[in-house]
């Protein structure tokens, strides 16, 4: 039933007329556009062969566009441009003369909307001039369409050749014709065309960007299917059973994102939408224009692929084992843009795939890997327009994910109907995708790159603010938090708690930090969630006093922060974790937590391996003053961290380290650590090599085995020493020679534990 009035509908819309309307044609009395070229001057019509030669003197080798580069191939176009800032048209009368041209086009497209036509090159083909198959580039706001005039000037060859949808169309310019009379050709912006080579004279034109502007005149002679159109739409949404939420109508022509907009639909799109929008309206239903991808993958067929990258064949494409559909670039009936993001569509969803061959397509190879063999990438992409019945358009944004969702939660807002906010926060909670979730199916890119994931969490809980339901807030800080946070929280938790009352919100706080997520990421987040709310002002109330204070005594808890084998559990290490110990200190201070700060310190400052000074301790000591000014209360804590780091650095610092006066000049002592901690012979006998004051190198006999185990003790233990293979005598000797290297990094380690105690003395100073 459901697949009948799939097709009824299909049927419906495919009779509306002006599908095969993709180019339009003809030709007028000539009038001279008074054409005046920068350095040459007026050119009259016809264009002899003499002054179509001149003006190539003062043109340019045109360019075209690959992706977003644009490159000059003679081996893909060959012709000449001048661009409209050289030249200009100053016969009063060709702008009429235009005009009656665009106004015939609009005819042939059955046009009735304003549109412009703004001059951007003439164009000279030579003989042997040609442009492959190509199309062309939306270069203006608006443009829906190319129209090129062509001047009249003798030539033969040069035909246009466009096509869309499996049909073509030939037009020709040359002939006995080409200097007595002006044609024209339009086609829409997303037909492929191409140049045939020019065989004799030039072939002199006009190319103009054909542009929509304000709204387009909607269709009223097929008003008597809107109804019509309306019960299939509402058959196929509404039936029991049915399982579609939605439906998407895929249009005929091609749109880029910039060009997606119900006022610039071209042609039999143009017609379907005024039908559809019209339809959707009757039934108060949302409608909207959206770029549908289809992305497939398969195993490529190998046999005429000599392993280059680039697009094959369609043809080629395999068995087809995985396949998603979405719908993203979302614009309403008004042509305004709408934060939906990326929502998932169904098979079933799509009015109709028949044809998807014609849609844009991009492809790739993926070399065979492991068991796995060559792979294949394609992605369909093309407008559509895409109808859900109202009372479904929370829950179908809201299972988009928060990317499509929040956005729209936002606009709710901001239009100032909480009610309706509230109901669709709720099917957002209900929905919620976990983090992983998110990461591993929406936020990537085509190629598969992922991309950067907002907090959403952060986002979330200031619009629950806003909404003003506490039931509903809380619910989110206990069941979403624990799983969805990332540090970055605080702010709009301090916020909902500052506004609600910090009482309302001490157990879903309590719920939220015992049941998050404790590796060790994750516990830097929290503490860098308790920190804000422990310390930005206003002052500390006595309600939030004891909430905080909780808090901090629950993930210290959690965490168990206080036992020597922490470092082990969190792998801290040289790993990079800014403002954590600030973090902490400044949250317990907060809430007068000394007995566990004081046992967190000692701690910290008893493990230089497991909280290096540089790493860690000094970039938590400048994170630690920078917050003093809101938690005074941490200054003891501060000042004990920074006289530890001013202690260790004085002490590296105490005795100076000295360069040589003279570089250039080889050092009188060549004694080296001996670094090398294998005892067999070869690393031993290196070992007294590298001891030998008089010894600076030399070249010494190994095995192979011994070379390539030498290569890989040298370098693991960063010695001194640069080491290579030479040949010599008939045979292959280990060749080393000792460096200056130690002394180097002696001299860098002091520079910078120079500097780094005259900033921490400064420091103090403030203090």
């Amino acid at each position: 039933m459901i697949s009948e009035a799939k097709q009824a509908l299909e049927q419906l819309l495919s009779s509306l007329g002006e599908s095969s309307a993709f180019a339009a044609s003809g030709s007028f009395s000539p009038v001279s556009p008074g054409l005046e070229v920068a350095g040459i001057g007026p050119i009259g019509v016809p264009i002899s062969e003499a002054e179509a030669r001149r003006l190539i003197t003062r043109a340019t080798q045109a360019p075209y566009g690959r992706g977003e580069e644009t490159i000059i191939d003679t081996g893909v176009r060959r012709v000449w441009q001048i661009d409209p800032s050289n030249f200009s048209l100053q016969n009063p009368e060709w702008a009429a003369y235009l005009a009656s041209i665009v106004e015939a086009v609009k005819n042939q497209f059955a046009n009735e909307s304003p549109v412009t036509a703004e001059l951007y090159k003439l164009l000279i083909y030579e003989e042997g001039s040609f442009f492959s198959l190509h199309r062309d580039t939306e270069k203006t706001s608006g443009m829906f369409a190319t129209l090129v005039v062509g001047l009249p000037s003798r030539h033969e060859g040069g035909t246009l050749i466009v096509k869309q949808n499996g049909c073509s169309q030939v037009f020709d310019f040359g002939g006995p014709d080409s200097d007595t009379r002006t044609h024209y050709v339009a086609f829409y912006a997303d037909c492929q065309h191409e140049i045939a080579p020019v065989t004799e004279g030039h072939r002199v034109c006009f190319v103009y960007n054909l542009a929509f502007t304000g709204d387009t005149v909607a269709s009223t002679h097929q008003a008597s299917l809107v109804e019509p159109a309306a019960l299939l739409l509402k058959r196929l949404l509404t039936d029991p059973k049915s399982n579609l939420d939605k439906i998407a109508i895929p249009l005929q022509h091609h749109y880029t994102e910039a060009g997606l907009n119900p006022r610039q639909l071209k042609g039999v799109d143009r017609i379907q939408a005024d039908v559809v929008v019209n339809a959707a309206a009757l039934l108060n239903y949302p409608c909207h224009l959206a770029l549908v991808s289809l992305q497939q993958t398969s195993a490529a067929d190998e046999a005429n692929w000599d392993g280059s990258e680039g697009e094959i064949p369609v043809s080629e494409m395999g068995e087809i084992y995985d396949e998603q559909l979405s719908l993203d670039c979302w614009v309403d009936a008004e042509g305004q843009a709408q934060p939906f993001g990326k929502l998932s569509l169904e098979r079933d969803e799509v009015l109709t795939l028949a044809g998807k061959e014609g849609w844009s397509i991009r492809q790739e190879i993926r070399e065979a890997t492991g068991n796995q063999g060559v792979a294949m990438n394609r992605w369909y992409r093309q407008a559509a327009l895409v109808v859900w019945p109202r009372t479904r358009h929370f829950k179908i944004l809201s299972r988009g994910g928060q990317s499509s969702a929040i956005p729209v939660l936002e606009r709710i807002l901001d239009a100032g109907d909480t009610k309706a906010a509230r109901a669709f926060a709720t099917q957002i909670i209900k929905q919620w995708k976990p983090l992983e979730k998110v990461v591993d199916e929406y936020e990537c890119d085509e190629d598969g790159e992922s991309l950067a994931v907002d907090a959403y969490s952060r986002q979330m809980l200031p619009l629950l603010t806003r909404i003003g339901n506490v039931p509903l807030a809380q619910k989110f800080v206990r069941k979403i938090l624990p799983q969805d946070h990332f540090g970055t929280e605080g702010e709009a938790l301090h916020q909902l708690c500052e506004r609600f009352g910090w009482e309302k919100f001490a157990e879903p706080l309590r719920d939220f930090f015992e049941n998050a997520n404790q590796s060790e990421t994750h516990v830097e987040h929290l503490w860098a969630i308790c920190r804000v709310l422990c310390v930005k002002p206003p002052e500390m109330s006595e309600e939030r006093r004891q909430v905080c204070q909780s808090l901090v005594e629950r993930l210290a808890q959690t965490v168990e922060f206080a036992h020597s084998e922490v470092k082990d559990s969190w792998g801290l290490g040289k790993t990079n974790r800014s403002g954590f110990l600030a973090n902490v200190v400044l949250s317990c201070a907060a809430v007068s937590a000394n007995q566990l700060l004081d046992r967190f310190l000692e701690l910290v400052l008893s493990d230089p391996l497991g909280y290096d000074l540089y790493d860690f301790l000094i970039p938590e000591v400048r994170f630690l003053h920078a917050g003093l000014s809101e938690c005074p209360q941490a200054r003891v804590a501060a000042v004990r961290l920074l006289e530890h780091c001013t202690a260790i650095l004085r002490a590296a610092t105490a005795t100076p380290v000295e360069a040589p006066d003279t570089p250039s000049q080889p050092p009188k002592d060549w004694a080296r650590e001996p670094k090398l901690e294998c005892s067999c012979r070869a690393c031993q006998f290196m070992n007294r090599v590298l001891q030998d004051p008089k010894d600076s190198g030399g070249v010494y006999k190994f095995s192979v085995k011994g070379r390539q185990h030498l290569y890989q003790e040298i370098d693991k233990h960063r010695c001194d020493m640069l080491r290579c293979t030479v040949f010599s005598m008939g045979r292959y000797l280990f060749e080393c020679t000792k460096t200056l290297g130690a002394l180097d990094r002696r001299l860098k380690e002091f520079d910078r534990d120079s500097k780094l105690l005259a900033e921490l003395e400064s420091m103090a100073r403030l203090d």
